[in-house]
């Protein structure tokens, strides 16, 4: 090929480019084209601060811990050696929301690792806000805790989620890894049983 037959084919290429760039109109961002997977309501609806108890399940065992004043103690009276991560767990779970829902009422909820679930989290919240901190809710009150309760199930194929059920309610939902994540490291930092 000669050097006039380069130029030549430099040149279509050059005109090519310029009519894709003047015809073809701008992608669009990720932000335009997908709201965002955050915006519905957190699955559970409570306060980390008003939290008076939580039960953690899993294949490991069961942690149950309640909160005294500003210390988080097991269920033998033992003060809890990750209080830092306690609190994670808690704001990892009050901020979970829905990505996306996947069955109403499965027919076989092991088919998404629900029955059993892999991790089950059980919170106890007082009815009186700033209650949890302060040590719980009062007996002289009359005013129980209210329970809150996710069940979290298998990994999706990608393991970028985990499917999850809010009990009484049949529907599983796919919300994301890091609440399961968080829940093994807290799971790994209990002291053996």
């Amino acid at each position: 090929m000669t050097a006039r037959g380069t130029m030549f084919l430099w040149g279509v290429a050059a005109a090519l480019a310029a009519y894709l760039w003047l015809t073809l109109p701008p992608p669009r961002r990720a932000a335009e084209s997908e709201p965002a997977a955050d915006t519905g309501p957190p699955l559970l609806d409570f306060e980390p601060a008003d939290v008076t108890s939580l039960v953690v399940t899993g294949a490991e065992g069961t942690l149950a811990l309640r909160r005294e004043g500003s210390a988080w103690r097991d269920d033998r009276g033992f003060p809890s050696p990750s209080p830092g991560l306690i609190e994670t767990v808690l704001e990892t779970l009050a901020g979970t929301r829905a990505i996306a829902g996947i069955e109403e009422a499965p027919a076989n909820p092991g088919d998404y690792g629900l029955d059993p679930p892999q991790r089950s989290i059980t919170v106890a919240v007082a009815e009186t806000p700033g209650a949890g901190a302060g040590g719980g809710s009062d007996p002289r009150s009359g005013e129980a805790p209210r329970s809150l309760m996710l069940l979290v199930g298998d990994r999706n194929p990608a393991w970028t989620g985990v499917y999850a059920r809010v009990p009484p309610a049949e529907r599983v939902v796919l919300i994301g890894s890091v609440l399961r994540w968080e829940l093994d490291k807290l799971l790994g930092a209990a002291p053996s049983r």
